[in-house]
């Protein structure tokens, strides 16, 4: 039987890489079924800019998208926990969907308004509930590390 390095071996490694592999197309298809199936309507917001406003036409800021982007997915696909790999694998599944929604249809569409303040779309809630779900993972890991 092959084994890595760390003794786990190729078809535990196999099963793993499928398994978020799954989790990432189920996510996936979720975000675009309900998005461009259910709640687009007039009231949906066309978002011709990037986070926070900045303009994604200029070809330096596609490298700011794709690298922490890159980063996210290697912890996704690096995560040894299954609180990290869900909270990795939501950020990654939302950057994912938010930069196919740029490059198929120009703009990423924003269905939910947020007390009139901004609108965000399933993509965005991924993202925020992934970071949450990471930092309470990595809270709650040192904070039980330093009690022993």
């Amino acid at each position: 039987m092959l084994f890595f390095r760390d003794g786990v071996s190729f078809k535990k490694r196999a099963i793993s890489f499928l398994g978020k592999f799954l989790f990432f197309l189920f996510f996936l298809s979720i975000d675009y079924l309900l998005t461009h199936t259910f709640f687009l309507s007039e009231d949906t917001v066309c978002n011709y800019s990037c986070a926070l406003g900045i303009t994604c036409f200029i070809s330096g800021v596609w490298i700011m998208l794709l690298f922490p982007l890159s980063i996210v997915g290697f912890f996704f696909f690096r995560a040894k926990n299954i609180q990290e790999t869900f909270g990795w694998g939501l950020m990654f599944v939302g950057g994912i969907s938010n930069i196919l929604d740029r490059l198929f249809f120009g703009c990423v569409y924003d269905i939910f308004p947020f007390f009139n303040l901004f609108y965000w779309n399933i993509a965005d809630g991924y993202i925020f509930f992934g970071v949450i779900i990471v930092l309470f993972s990595l809270f709650f890991s040192r904070k039980y590390a330093i009690m022993k």
